[in-house]
């Protein structure tokens, strides 16, 4: 399989999971609200590192606390980026590093490759702890594995 393939096809299954995840808070998200907080950190975390390939790093609130519509939003703002950069993509874009200062100040160069999977695991973790929000709220929790993606999508 061809990398961008690839690449798009982790983006198009966390945002599935993300689409996924936002439809099983619904039901509960009065009762639930760090369930939204915590997708909307997802969100952010696609934007944070738009910013950091862009280079016009901004300062972030990583937990927003918002409501569901507006975490939906940051989702789609996040998305739209990402839909522009990949776009642009120059074709020696696996060798392209992109520099990054994380937390604690240290600086270090990823490919892209690096950030996808990064931020596709970074959301995979943290959809675990919403589904456990969701249980605990009374609501139903949603399967997201990479493997029920694929079932669903076939």
């Amino acid at each position: 399989m061809d990398g961008i393939i690839f690449l798009r096809r982790l983006i198009a299954y966390d945002r599935w999971a993300n689409a996924q995840t936002s439809e099983t808070i619904a039901p509960v998200a009065a009762e639930t609200p760090k369930a939204i907080t915590l997708l909307a950190h997802i969100h952010t975390g696609w934007a944070a590192w738009m910013d950091r390939i862009e280079q016009t790093e901004r300062k972030m609130d990583w937990f927003p606390e918002v409501g569901l519509d507006e975490c939906d939003k940051l989702g789609e703002r996040a998305q739209n980026s990402w839909d522009n950069f990949l776009a642009g993509l120059p074709d020696n874009w696996p060798e392209l590093k992109y520099s990054a200062k994380l937390f604690g100040g240290a600086v270090s160069d990823f490919t892209l490759s690096d950030i996808v999977m990064q931020l596709v695991t970074h959301g995979s973790h943290h959809r675990g702890q919403i589904n456990t929000l969701v249980r605990q709220a009374g609501g139903e929790p949603v399967n997201t594995t990479f493997m029920r993606y694929v079932v669903v999508k076939s």
